[in-house]
């Protein structure tokens, strides 16, 4: 009888990409391209994921600002994490609809960039999440190409 492979366990973080016409909200943590958004927390679990994403938002851009959540855009796991398992995020559409941002301790900074015409750069990204950046740069490519 085979031995049953034990079922690799991730933790989920739900990210937003948001957009407001042709810009792109890009915001940086100390190190690194960090989205807003995050973990599910403890109690969470059974929440729709727009629930929990609002509740992310609010924290890392502030109360005022209002967007309309689309669908995901890609799925990348974090590969500079020391958390058991690791974190897979999912990154969703998000149209910008105002307020706004107030960073939280979380980031250091933000840009609105030009979708069309942002060139991702690898040192922009921790040198494990090479999928975090070749996702990235291929979103930012097939936005070249819409």
């Amino acid at each position: 009888m085979m031995e049953k492979q034990k079922e690799a366990e991730f933790q989920i973080s739900l990210k937003v990409l948001m957009r407001n016409g042709n810009k792109v909200l890009l915001t940086k943590g100390k190190d690194d391209i960090d989205l807003p958004g995050g973990r599910i927390d403890v109690g969470e679990e059974s929440m729709p994921f727009e629930e929990v994403i609002l509740r992310e938002v609010r924290e890392e851009l502030g109360k005022d600002v209002k967007f309309r959540l689309g669908s995901i855009l890609f799925m990348h796991h974090l590969g500079h994490t020391k958390e058991k398992g690791g974190i897979l995020n999912i990154v969703f559409d998000a149209e910008y609809i105002s307020g706004d941002i107030k960073l939280s301790h979380e980031h250091v900074s933000y840009d609105w960039v030009d979708g069309r015409t942002y060139e991702v750069q690898r040192e922009d990204f921790f040198p494990e999440d090479q999928e975090k950046y070749e996702m990235f740069k291929n979103h930012f490519i097939s936005l070249r190409k819409a």
